[in-house]
C-alpha cells in the first residue's frame, strides 16, 4: 500500500491538544508521528502482522488526476465486478475532495482528510456487475491552485484473512466520509436537515482515534503517522478547539 510521507506543509502551525488523549500535547502528537513517518522505511522490514504489508499491492496502475483551482478531474476504473475495493486519492498541492460514482452516476462515496494538500483520501466502494466506477476529484482552494490526485485501487479480499486490519480501513474510509460531510455543511452545502458540523467531525475524531490505537504492528508507523496527523488536524481545522489549543 502506498504512504505518502510528504506531509509537513499541511500541518505546520499551533494545534490543539486531541480530545482522544488525556495530557498529550499536540506538539507532542505531532513530533510522534513526524517520528513515525520517518522512521517507516525502517519499520516496514520488519512489518510482520502489518496491516499495511496484509493489503498488498495496488490493483492495476495507478491514475493520475491534475486539479487547477474548483475543477473537476475524473478518470473511469474498471474493476473486477462484485467486488469490495478500497480507493485511495493521495493528494499534492490543491486541497480536493474525492467522489466515486457508479455507471448511472449515482455518488456511492465522498471522501476528504484533515491533512490539507497533502493527505491521502480513502473510500471502500463495491464495484458494480457491469460497467466502470467514475474516480472524481474537485479542487478547493483559489483559481490558480495546482496539485495532482493519485489513485490506487486495492482489493480488499486481501484482507479476508485479517479481519482487524479490514476493520481499520473501513473505518479510516468511513472518518474521511464524515469529515467529508462535515466540510460539506462548514461550506454551507445542504446535507441533511439538522446536521451539525461540529457532530460531524467529533464522529469522525472518534473514527481516526480508533484507527490509530489498532495500529499498533512496527510495520504500520507510517500510517499510524498520517492518522495522527489527522486528528490534529481535524481539531485546527475542523473543530478550531482554540482553548486547547492555547495549552
Amino acid at each position: 500500500m502506498f504512504v505518502n510521507t510528504n506531509h509537513g506543509p499541511s500541518i505546520s502551525r499551533n494545534h490543539v491538544k486531541p480530545q482522544w488523549s488525556a495530557g498529550m500535547g499536540v506538539g507532542t502528537r505531532c513530533l510522534i508521528a513526524a517520528f513515525a513517518l520517518g522512521a517507516w522505511p525502517a519499520a516496514a522490514a520488519a512489518a510482520g502482522d502489518s496491516c499495511t504489508e496484509a493489503l498488498g499491492a495496488a490493483a492495476g496502475a495507478a491514475k493520475v488526476l491534475r486539479t487547477v483551482g474548483t475543477e473537476t478531474a475524473q478518470a473511469e476504473i474498471a474493476l473486477s465486478p462484485g467486488r469490495t475495493y478500497l480507493l485511495e486519492a493521495d493528494e499534492q498541492g490543491n486541497d480536493a475532495v474525492l467522489e466515486v460514482l457508479d455507471p448511472s452516476n449515482r455518488l456511492l462515496a465522498r471522501a476528504d482528510h484533515p491533512e490539507r494538500r497533502t493527505g491521502t483520501r480513502r473510500a471502500v466502494v463495491t464495484s458494480p456487475v457491469s460497467g466502470s466506477l467514475t474516480v472524481r476529484v474537485t479542487g478547493k482552494e483559489h483559481a490558480n491552485a495546482r496539485g495532482t490526485a493519485t489513485i490506487r485501487t486495492f482489493d480488499l479480499a486481501a484482507l479476508e484473512a485479517r479481519p482487524d486490519c479490514l476493520a481499520i480501513m473501513k473505518e479510516l474510509a468511513q472518518a474521511d466520509g464524515d469529515y467529508a460531510i462535515g466540510q460539506e455543511i462548514s461550506r454551507g452545502h445542504a446535507v441533511a436537515p439538522g446536521a451539525s458540523a461540529r457532530d460531524t467531525y467529533l464522529r469522525a475524531v472518534d473514527e481516526y482515534a480508533s484507527a490509530e490505537r489498532s495500529l499498533t504492528a512496527p510495520g504500520d508507523q507510517g500510517l499510524r503517522g498520517q492518522v495522527q496527523l489527522a486528528l490534529s488536524g481535524i481539531e485546527y481545522f475542523g473543530l478550531q478547539d482554540w482553548t486547547q489549543a492555547a495549552d
